[in-house]
C-alpha cells in the first residue's frame, strides 16, 4: 500500500483548519509545516475519506506524529521547494534533501558518515550526490524508527536494505529522496 507523494510547495493550498497542529514559531517554518500538513490532509481525504483534525494526531516520545486509532502510517519531509510524504500500512520514513552544490561538505561528512562511507565519499567524482544520498538514507532510517536523528550515532553504519533512494528534478534543481520499502 506504500505511496510516495512529492509536491512543489508553491502548488499547495493552505488548510487553515490545521493551524493548531503547527508548533513552529518561525514564520517560514510555520508556513512550510502548514503546507506539509495541508498536503497530507488533502491526500488522506482523497484516498481514505478521512478528515484530518488535531485530535487525530498523536506523537511518540521523540515527537514522531502518527494517527490515533489508525492502521495508516505516514511521514513527512521537506527541503527547499519540495514536500515529500509517504503513506503506508506499516511504520515508514521518508527524507528529501536539495542537492546543494554550493555547500561545503567535507567537515559535515566527517561528522555523519561512517569510516567506510568516508572512504567511498573521498573516492567519488560527485561527492555531493553521494553525501546527500547517504544523508537521506540515514534520516529516513531514524525517522522510520521514530527515534529522531541521533547525532551521536549518525556516523555509524546503518541497514540500508530497507531503504530505497532516487533523484527528483524540480525545475533546474535536483533532490535526493529516500524512503522505507
Amino acid at each position: 500500500m506504500r505511496k510516495i507523494y512529492i509536491e512543489n510547495i508553491n502548488n499547495i493550498k493552505i488548510n487553515n483548519d490545521l493551524i493548531d497542529i503547527i508548533s513552529y514559531t518561525d514564520d517560514k517554518m510555520k508556513e512550510v509545516s502548514l503546507k506539509s500538513w495541508s498536503l497530507l490532509s488533502y491526500i488522506i481525504y482523497k484516498k481514505y475519506n478521512m478528515k484530518l483534525t488535531k485530535d487525530m494526531i498523536c506523537y511518540n516520545d521523540n515527537k514522531k506524529p502518527y494517527f490515533k486509532d489508525s492502521k495508516i502510517y505516514f511521514n513527512i519531509s521537506h527541503s527547499k521547494d519540495l514536500i515529500a510524504i509517504i503513506i503506508d500500512n506499516k511504520e515508514c520514513g521518508i527524507d528529501i534533501e536539495y542537492i546543494d552544490y554550493n555547500k561545503q561538505l567535507d567537515k559535515l561528512a566527517l561528522k555523519v558518515l561512517s569510516e567506510k562511507e568516508i572512504i567511498k565519499y573521498n573516492n567519488k567524482k560527485d561527492k555531493h550526490k553521494y553525501f546527500f544520498k547517504i544523508w537521506t538514507k540515514k534520516e529516513t532510517y531514524y525517522k522510520y524508527l521514530g527515534t529522531g536523528i541521533n547525532y551521536k550515532e549518525l556516523s555509524s553504519d546503518i541497514k540500508y536494505n530497507r531503504i530505497k533512494s532516487y533523484i527528483v528534478k524540480n525545475a533546474k534543481d535536483k533532490y535526493f529522496v529516500s524512503f522505507t520499502k
